[in-house]
């Protein structure tokens, strides 16, 4: 974790961007790996959306697309790798463990005001049921994304996004104050307290980062949170599912990018 606490004052731009709800919007391309049986190579590429003075995230919206536009309109673009593997010994609902930090990085010149070179993260995992987009839209908590990790630039971030049709990646991403207790905070703990906040009676509100938790404070909370109500676990497929790509297809949605 990136130590941002000495040179707080040499970084006028923490503050802002610690307000600031920056999205992510892109394809995620999956392939397996020949001399890895369980390891699949990960390529998310897209635009970055910078929603400044949003210490409230409840209020950010998801960006939209042209109808017939690949990508949200912005001039930042993001195009991260790595790599993921089912997750094991850690329940089922827990399918995959992915690692971003390789690839050309990210623009953030719009997200502090100023041009600036590309940036990567020095961690930047992510916690996903599944790498394809599997249709289901009864249950959104399947197709919920948490993410977390820190930048040397920005210091640590959590993200809370969901997976779409045409395997569509959107997550929200937070920056952190070093002594938030979030910062601390592992994928798992971060994904209940999500569920705990936007399934209401069996449904996830969506964008599921419109919740207290992504705020830029913290409220004080009690121990870990129980979520209540989640279906079943879900097993875990370990390779990516493209039975859906005709469907998708059929129904007008973009096809995934899994080979």
């Amino acid at each position: 974790m990136p130590d941002d606490t000495a040179k707080e004052s040499d970084k006028p731009s923490l503050a802002s961007i610690r307000e600031t709800v920056v999205i992510w919007d892109g394809i995620l391309s999956a392939r397996k790996e020949s001399g890895d049986a369980e390891e699949h190579k990960l390529r998310w590429e897209g635009t970055v959306v910078a929603c400044r003075d949003s210490p409230d995230a409840t209020k950010v919206d998801a960006p939209k697309r042209g109808a017939f536009e690949k990508d949200v309109s912005s001039e930042l673009r993001f195009d991260v790798s790595g790599s993921a593997k089912p997750a094991s010994g850690q329940g089922e609902e827990e399918c995959f463990r992915a690692e971003l930090t390789d690839g050309p990085g990210y623009d953030v010149n719009d997200v502090v005001g100023k041009k600036d070179a590309k940036h990567k993260d020095d961690a930047h995992k992510l916690l996903l049921a599944h790498l394809c987009w599997r249709g289901n839209v009864r249950d959104q908590s399947d197709n919920l994304v948490i993410a977390s990790g820190s930048c040397s630039a920005f210091g640590t971030f959590i993200s809370v996004g969901w997976s779409r049709p045409g395997n569509r990646l959107t997550l929200a991403r937070r920056y952190l104050h070093p002594n938030d207790d979030r910062a601390t905070w592992d994928l798992k703990r971060i994904r209940d307290e999500v569920l705990a906040e936007v399934k209401i009676e069996g449904q996830v509100r969506i964008p599921p980062w419109q919740c207290p938790l992504m705020n830029s404070q913290l409220k004080k909370r009690h121990a870990p949170t129980q979520h209540s109500g989640a279906a079943p676990a879900k097993k875990c497929k370990l390779t990516a599912d493209t039975n859906n790509t005709a469907k998708e297809q059929q129904s007008g949605a973009e096809p995934a990018q899994v080979s």
